[in-house]
């Protein structure tokens, strides 16, 4: 009788330790979740000021080239590929005849952050004409 006695005293476990293991698994997935998370995060925050420094690029080549993209100062919304976003560029007189300083920001529809790309001393083939349109926009401020 003393056998079986103490062998089942020491069988399984008790309600504590079993509650303690549930409670360190659930910490220990919730820091897993938040590195998931904040990675996922990250990617996606990487991801889109890349696809913003990519616009911003491309407005700033068409400018370069001599194309008019938009008015400056105002924000534009962007076609395919690039729905979602807005850009809007400006141009500053440089300290040089016939030189500009053209800026163009880029930034999604739902977020703070902006993408921008600023290229100094471009000679432009318009450039009194950006002069000009920074000069009056300026004066209507």
């Amino acid at each position: 009788m003393h056998g079986t006695n103490s062998r089942s005293v020491n069988q399984g476990f008790t309600l504590i330790e079993v509650l303690l293991s549930i409670s360190l698994m659930t910490v220990a997935l919730t820091g897993v979740n938040l590195l998931i998370t904040n990675g996922l995060r990250s990617s996606v925050d990487g991801h889109d000021r890349t696809e913003g420094l990519l616009l911003a690029h491309s407005i700033t080549e068409s400018l370069l080239l001599g194309n008019r993209v938009a008015n400056q100062g105002v924000d534009y919304r962007c076609n395919p590929p690039y729905e979602g976003w807005i850009y809007q560029w400006s141009a500053e007189p440089a300290d040089l005849s016939g030189l500009v300083t053209v800026v163009v920001v880029a930034r999604r529809d739902d977020s703070d952050r902006d993408s921008r790309v600023k290229v100094r001393w471009a000679q432009l083939a318009y450039a009194d004409q950006l002069q000009q349109d920074s000069a009056d926009i300026r004066g209507r401020q």
